[in-house]
């Protein structure tokens, strides 16, 4: 690692190390970044091809917000729900039919059916997580403060609801509104896990969590609805078609001059055409106008996950004889831009495959997965946060890109590996299993430890998958 600069936190060790071109890439980000307080890199850091901006990283501007550095799955998190099962209670064949549920109910929504109507679709859009506490039994007097976005106003109390739906894109608008209550594709899963080990008692019973438990953890976001709103507002690395483009570029140059202000064209051109870490001063209006955009996608995102919880909700009272109860434990979003305070100090603090933690919170806990088949972790936060601008990876992070993977590992091995483990796996779309091959992450045991060691996190249980569902 040749990189020195006051401005750089590092959270690696001999066995967790910075691979070659994430080093590059921060390189970049300091070089070009103009109005940059702190870069914190996180244990999982990893590059992806379409973003000049690693994933496990922490980017803090005093000033200035960079619509480029975070990922376009904007509001995108992991949700963890506590079941009343036990796995002795629980069969093969239940588990079989429970899933098949899951994943036809899954499916059955990406077919252009809207499971709420214009009006309700926009409350979902203004309102976010006090709708699902209005609609959704399980989410009655929760209050994640982790996973609303902190802005400098406070745009939950007062603003323009007009502005508000016009800073959503048409494109982004109508695709969303079909697709509500989605997984996903990539590395976005679905996994019933039992709890196979709990490290610290006291925590896990306040939670009603208990070794041989099963809970549900599933990885989703905003989907469609925040890819498109993220290309309105940022130009990312494409490898579309030069008609594709072109169509896409024109309906986003209309976007922008739909509020009839030419006066701003060349301000928007440069900020929203350019290729390039262009920022936006945070007190302009067209930083106002992106943070509406961001709250919206943030919004859709958690009320999707809440759709998908209660659908898991209904597929067990039709797969079980018995009665069971259910208790959203964390939803934990990791990528966000924040306007925090930090030692003192306030930053617009951009999270990028980072999941934004309050070490003061005791009570709360948030999950870290490792990869398909492996062990997930549930754990509660240290005051070592304060170091990290209260930021904690989402994942085990990659050591091959999806591109490599495919490359170097075969599908027969990777069933092979899950048969042997006795996990069960169920497939929503076509997607290559090879990309998520376990040999292509990180090691989550070496990965925990580093951030115990950092005074971090404490992990309070460990599980592990019996049945997964993959985009």
């Amino acid at each position: 690692m040749n990189i020195t600069d006051t401005r750089l936190k590092f959270f690696l060790n001999e066995d967790i190390s910075l691979d070659p071109i994430s080093e590059s890439k921060i390189k970049n980000i300091l070089e070009r970044l103009e109005d940059l307080a702190q870069i914190v890199v996180l244990p999982d850091v990893h590059s992806k091809p379409d973003n000049p901006i690693p994933t496990g990283l922490v980017i803090a501007s005093y000033n200035t917000i960079y619509p480029f550095a975070i990922g376009q799955e904007i509001g995108c998190a992991v949700r963890v729900i506590n079941t009343s099962l036990n796995k002795e209670g629980v069969s093969e064949n239940t588990i079989d039919d429970l899933f098949k549920n899951i994943r036809f109910t899954l499916r059955d929504n990406i077919k252009g059916k809207a499971i709420a109507g214009k009006n309700e679709y926009i409350d979902i859009l203004l309102k976010g997580q006090l709708y699902a506490q209005e609609k959704f039994f399980f989410e009655k007097g929760i209050d994640f403060k982790n996973t609303r976005l902190r802005s400098s106003s406070d745009h939950s109390q007062s603003f323009d609801q007009r502005a508000f739906l016009q800073s959503i894109p048409k494109d982004a608008f109508r695709g969303g509104l079909y697709r509500l209550g989605t997984l996903g594709g990539g590395n976005h899963f679905l996994e019933l896990q039992v709890i196979d080990k709990i490290f610290d008692e006291e925590k896990a019973s306040a939670k009603g969590l208990k070794k041989g438990g099963l809970l549900f953890m599933f990885h989703s976001g905003a989907g469609v609805f925040a890819k498109r709103l993220d290309n309105y507002y940022v130009l990312r690395l494409q490898n579309h078609r030069w008609d594709k483009e072109l169509r896409q570029n024109f309906r986003k140059l209309l976007y922008h001059l739909n509020d009839f202000n030419f006066n701003r064209l060349s301000l928007r051109k440069q900020l929203f055409f350019k290729e390039g870490f262009i920022g936006i001063g945070a007190d302009t209006q067209e930083a106002a106008r992106y943070l509406m955009a961001l709250r919206a996608a943030f919004n859709y995102s958690y009320v999707n996950r809440s759709f998908i919880t209660q659908y898991i909700y209904d597929c067990l009272e039709k797969s079980l004889s018995q009665n069971v109860t259910i208790k959203l434990i964390a939803d934990s979003p990791h990528e966000r831009i924040d306007y925090d305070n930090c030692d003192g100090k306030n930053y617009w603090v951009h999270r990028n495959g980072a999941s934004r933690i309050d070490p003061s919170d005791k009570n709360s806990l948030f999950p870290i997965p490792s990869f398909p088949g492996g062990p997930s972790f549930l754990c509660s936060p240290k005051e070592g946060l304060k170091n990290t601008l209260c930021s904690i990876n989402h994942g085990a992070g990659r050591k091959f890109s999806k591109q490599e993977a495919k490359k170097i590992f075969s599908k027969e091995e990777i069933l092979s590996g899950f048969n042997e483990k006795g996990i069960k796996l169920y497939k929503l779309g076509n997607e290559n299993i090879c990309e998520q091959s376990p040999k292509a992450f990180k090691d989550i045991d070496k990965l925990i430890s580093l951030l115990q060691q950092s005074q971090l996190l404490e992990p309070v249980v460990a599980t592990r998958p019996l049945a997964i569902i993959k985009g």
